[in-house]
């Protein structure tokens, strides 16, 4: 049984810490107005793994925001993308 403790430690580091990060990216790339990339680093263990409930919803999300960031800086000339390795 996963305490919530675990769930929000793992999910804080892994969506969270990378929420924020590219938050950080996209200001200062729109300010500078050269365009930019930002790549966040999912794992192919979004898919699942037994027992790890809170790092493959974390990943998962990684890889998603990504996708949605890429649609929404277009206009800035900012791409985003998830790598997975593993």
């Amino acid at each position: 049984k996963m305490g919530l403790d675990q769930w929000n430690a793992v999910i804080g580091v892994n969506l969270t810490g990378s929420f924020l990060c590219g938050r950080e990216a996209a200001v200062r790339m729109i300010q500078g107005g050269n365009g930019g990339v930002i790549v966040n680093i999912a794992s192919i263990s979004k898919d699942g793994n037994v027992g790890q409930t809170n790092y493959t919803a974390s990943k998962a999300g990684v890889a998603e925001m990504a996708v949605v960031w890429a649609k929404e800086l277009a206009r800035y000339g900012i791409r985003a993308g998830a790598i997975a390795p593993g």
